[in-house]
């Protein structure tokens, strides 16, 4: 811990356990330690902030998201191509129809599950 002025020691949290993510880069995380006494009390209160702040990486959206949606946007122009008496056209326009409903709910966000079956008393 660094001391700093006035009852305010800074450190950094303790990231060894830290597992590296493809998509967010952890760029600081420091700790901050005050201690304020009241006149109304003899005791000291000490407060903790602990403040993280993270980075997205930009190369995991591209290679999830938008190289796919590019993709099936000029296959889907394939289709026009296609002369309109073949069967393979209207497969075509199912599969990637499908495509396309699959990446979109791939990529919306999920829900925070969280388990307070112990919190309850």
């Amino acid at each position: 811990m660094v001391p700093a002025s006035r009852g305010v020691s800074v450190c950094q949290i303790d990231d060894t356990d830290y597992v590296i993510s493809n998509e967010w880069h952890l760029v600081s995380s420091p700790a901050v330690r005050r201690v304020v006494k009241y006149p109304c009390c003899d005791e000291p209160y000490p407060d903790l902030t602990f403040v993280i702040v993270i980075q997205r990486i930009p190369i995991f959206y591209v290679i999830v998201l938008i190289i796919p949606c590019i993709l099936l946007s000029l296959l889907t122009l394939v289709s026009f191509w296609l002369p309109p008496e073949t069967p393979a056209k209207i497969l075509l326009g199912i599969v990637f129809f499908h495509c396309h409903t699959l990446l979109h709910i791939s990529t919306q966000p999920r829900p925070v599950c969280l388990n307070t079956a112990h919190h309850r008393r």
